[in-house]
């Protein structure tokens, strides 16, 4: 019987595969493991910007590995929309 090495979730009936997480266990763990990496960038005296890329590019980067291709957008911040002046009064 295969569990979630995590939780203890039954995984399934067949196999015996003793490193395995379950689905939430696996996004849990992913999320400290962003949160250690943002926190590693603030303590290195990042700004806001280039942690946005950074997470930017590991996202991207996983998404290419995954299948996407170029699907996945480039890190970078979006330009402010340019202001109407028919609008201002």
């Amino acid at each position: 019987m295969s569990t979630c090495r995590e939780c203890g979730k039954v995984l399934s009936v067949f196999g015996s595969d003793g490193d395995t997480l379950c689905e939430l266990c696996a996004m849990v763990q992913d999320a400290e493991l962003l949160f250690r990496q943002i926190r590693s960038l603030e303590d290195d005296g990042k700004t806001r910007a280039e942690i946005a890329e950074a997470v930017w590019d590991r996202w991207a980067a996983e998404e290419r590995a995954a299948g996407m291709g170029d699907v996945a957008p480039k890190a970078g911040l979006a330009a402010p929309a340019p202001v109407d002046p028919r609008l201002r009064r």
